[in-house]
């Protein structure tokens, strides 16, 4: 697999052992060895995956019964006569990039485990509330990247219904569990999916849910804003977000936009941003707009960047 970003919705890439030859008088930094995974390192599995310093031993017939990219991804790894030998021990594993171990975990959750286990059980309970969504949202994810429709679809559809009986519930959870400085677990996740899934009613679902997390009770300090900001806005990903975050350095007023890590360019792109969505009173008339005008701002929207 050939992608290098998530964000454009593009399958995870999948990469040999490093063998990089370190020099004799370069320092070498201490490395932490991987672990295998408590559930998913089956003995007569015949593929080892590297995700995020965790291995996972499985069976390349179950979890590319579905997906036509680990079918060609895993070919890749044969040599002429069709025998495997990356992947095949601890030592020689592969390397997936652009999924986490959690995402992955769950959706070998998914493959492995039949409905009937007290995993789907207490995904059901009130306690799992929290549980179910985010396994859900990787296994809708992580089926998208490695382009598996049916999968991705069960996924949304439980999502969709999840969040039509729980979504309050959800928002509340976020809310109360939100730190200052620390983003709730599944909340990167969410992002990630809300800018690849094509169904239009759950991405605005986990947008609102994500504006609600970043809002409430209060609006995220301003360098965690301005840097999400300028994140996205490199990017050139999410739109939406994008957006939002800009309306939040907005709110903040220009009091705030005066502290240190707001440019010059950046106070510009506010205050005109300022400009456009001012009323102006009618006891001005039209020699306020003639002012407005000959600023230039009405020519084209602020961009900050």
């Amino acid at each position: 697999m050939s992608s290098k970003s998530q964000d454009k919705g593009e399958p995870s890439e999948v990469t040999e052992p490093s063998n990089k030859n370190i020099r004799a008088d370069e320092t070498v930094p201490e490395q932490v060895l991987p672990v295998r995974d408590s559930r998913h390192y089956y003995e007569d599995g015949n593929v080892v995956f590297l995700i995020e310093k965790v291995l996972f031993k499985v069976h390349t017939s179950l979890i590319s019964a579905q997906s036509e990219v680990l079918r060609s991804s895993l070919a890749v790894f044969k040599d002429g006569n069709g025998v495997q030998h990356e992947g095949t021990t601890d030592e020689r594993q592969m390397t997936v990039r652009g999924v986490g171990a959690d995402e992955f975990r769950n959706f070998l959750n998914m493959i492995y485990l039949p409905r009937s286990d007290g995993f789907y059980t207490m995904l059901e309970t009130p306690q799992g509330l929290k549980h179910a969504f985010r396994f859900y949202l990787n296994v809708a994810r992580v089926s998208q990247l490695f382009c598996m429709a049916d999968s991705e679809l069960w996924a949304v559809n439980r999502l969709k219904s999840f969040w039509i009986a729980s979504g309050k519930t959800i928002v509340d959870l976020v809310v109360k569990t939100r730190q200052a400085n620390k983003e709730f677990y599944f909340i990167p996740e969410a992002l990630r999916f809300a800018g690849l899934t094509r169904d239009l009613s759950l991405r605005h679902d986990l947008r609102n849910l994500l504006q609600c997390y970043y809002t409430m009770p209060t609006p995220f300090p301003t360098p965690v804003a301005l840097s999400k900001f300028r994140m996205l806005r490199k990017r050139q990903a999410d739109p939406s977000m994008t957006g939002f975050w800009f309306l939040i350095l907005l709110n903040y007023g220009y009091k705030e936009w005066h502290s240190g890590p707001f440019t010059r360019q950046d106070r510009v792109a506010l205050f005109t941003a300022q400009v456009y969505l001012s009323i102006i009173p009618e006891s001005l008339g039209n020699r306020a707009i003639a002012v407005a005008v000959r600023t230039g701002s009405a020519e084209k929207p602020p961009v900050i960047s």
